[in-house]
């Protein structure tokens, strides 16, 4: 429909996610295509338009010429533009989340180890991020799986381009096999510990699959709730609404409300917001146990506290 109502010399830009081969087959001019690579980070949207770390621009041909109007507006952003072909940035899309998946693999690995051996992440990853093979913005934060949506479809989309090319996916499988053992850690966590009981009233902080952000799609507290169906459960999220009709859970408005008569409490996104949590630990019963997948709690508001503490990267407090 765009192309049949485009102007004559207007030029065409492609910012959606696809596979290769996508941009070569569409049957407009060109030298007026291009791909531009949308790198979207949920919760960072308007800052990263803004402020792009780079500019990915796909064309026919890598030694094309942008168009001049185009490449007078990508020219206002002081940031490398970065040319190459069609092919070359679809799959360079693809590349920056399969390598992302990857580090949050390992990471969320290393972070389970670290409990079995008694170390603990958090002093690890200071020396890793001074390491500038791998750098401090890396993801080296352990946590629930891969969730949203974006980095599972180019999991899915390499898959198929490697079982296409007759090469071996098995770390690709790795990576979804691992996500999904991160997404149940803290069910197993309560199975493990005997936790859960006839007794146990819940609070879970958190229902977006990330903070600053209230997208549910994946989200580990979804597949949380539809394992946990006895319990009396409160949830507390800054912005995402609970949809679906789960009998045994009540969506309230703030962290206290969410906290107030629980026993167990458990964090599932990293807002900002969760940190402070230690304002209402007044409110919290003793002997609760508290599970803090993200680590957020700082450690030295629970030492002459008697709640038990769960999270990952270290044994339990």
């Amino acid at each position: 429909t765009a192309i049949l109502n485009i102007g004559k010399n207007a030029i065409l830009i492609i910012l959606s996610q696809v596979k290769p081969g996508f941009m070569r087959k569409i049957k407009f001019d060109k030298s007026r295509l291009y791909y531009q690579v949308e790198t979207l980070v949920f919760g960072k949207a308007i800052e990263r338009a803004i402020n792009p770390e780079r500019i990915i621009v796909g064309l026919f041909k890598t030694n094309s010429n942008i168009k001049s109007k185009y490449f007078s507006y990508l020219k206002k952003f002081s940031c490398p533009i970065l040319k190459m072909k069609y092919e070359s940035a679809e799959l360079t899309k693809i590349s920056i989340n399969i390598l992302l998946a990857s580090t949050i693999t390992s990471t969320n690995l290393l972070a389970e180890v670290c409990e079995k051996v008694s170390a603990d992440w958090q002093e690890v990853v200071p020396a890793l991020q001074l390491d500038e093979r791998i750098g401090k913005k890396s993801y080296l934060k352990p946590g629930l799986g891969i969730s949203g949506g974006n980095i599972e479809r180019d999991i899915f989309s390499v898959r198929e381009i490697i079982k296409n090319n007759d090469r071996p996916v098995s770390i690709i499988n790795a990576f979804e096999k691992n996500s999904d053992y991160m997404k149940s850690w803290v069910y197993r966590v309560l199975n493990k510990n005997r936790i859960l009981n006839k007794n146990s009233n819940i609070c879970i902080l958190g229902l977006s699959y990330k903070e600053n952000t209230d997208s549910t799609k994946n989200s580990p507290t979804i597949s949380l709730l539809k394992k946990i169906k006895n319990n009396p459960i409160k949830i507390y999220d800054p912005k995402a609404i609970l949809k679906d009709n789960y009998k045994n859970c009540l969506q309230v408005k703030n962290m206290l409300s969410a906290i107030k008569n629980t026993n167990l409490i458990i964090l599932m996104t990293p807002w900002n917001e969760f940190k402070n949590i230690n304002k209402y630990f007044n409110f919290i019963k003793k002997k609760s146990v508290i599970i803090d997948p993200y680590r957020l709690i700082d450690f030295k508001y629970l030492k002459k506290r008697s709640f038990e503490y769960f999270t990952l990267g270290r044994q339990e407090i």
